[in-house]
């Protein structure tokens, strides 16, 4: 690169750095204006009269758990889309799973239907092999 192809584009970014710098400062000060100013819900005409006070709402009551048809577990971490308690244990409960991008579960059951179709098992060894694959209890989050 030659020096004044250099020079050019030194001054360039100065330009735009002291540009920054000189719009920065009012940009900053007018969003700390609109973003920490103050409302208040009750006006000076208001102030005679008592507001109700308002309340949350009660949370549902907690379903208990059917420990004869389910194997209850609490979470040791919960967030709103998941609850952590057993996958360290190696015992994962899951209603859809993706590895890869494909459906495990989806991919066995259309192979047991295409072997049913193509004749190679019956429905009766069809529905013997899903059977046997069931759980005795399967296990249910109980979230306090």
């Amino acid at each position: 690169m030659e020096a004044k192809t250099y020079l050019r584009v030194s001054a360039a970014n100065l330009a735009f750095l002291f540009t920054g710098i000189l719009i920065g400062a009012p940009a900053a000060r007018a969003a700390r204006y609109v973003f920490d100013t103050i409302v208040h819900a009750q006006t000076k005409e208001d102030t005679g009269s008592i507001a109700a006070k308002a309340e949350a709402p009660k949370p549902p009551p907690v379903p208990s758990c059917d420990t004869e048809s389910f194997e209850c577990i609490t979470p040791g971490l919960t967030t709103g889309a998941a609850a952590f308690g057993v996958v360290l244990a190696n015992r994962i409960a899951s209603d859809q799973l993706m590895v890869n991008g494909y459906d495990p579960l989806k991919l066995q059951d259309l192979t047991l239907s295409t072997l049913q179709r193509k004749g190679i098992l019956s429905t009766r060894e069809v529905l013997a092999i899903v059977d046997g694959a069931k759980v005795q209890k399967p296990l249910r989050v109980n979230i306090r």
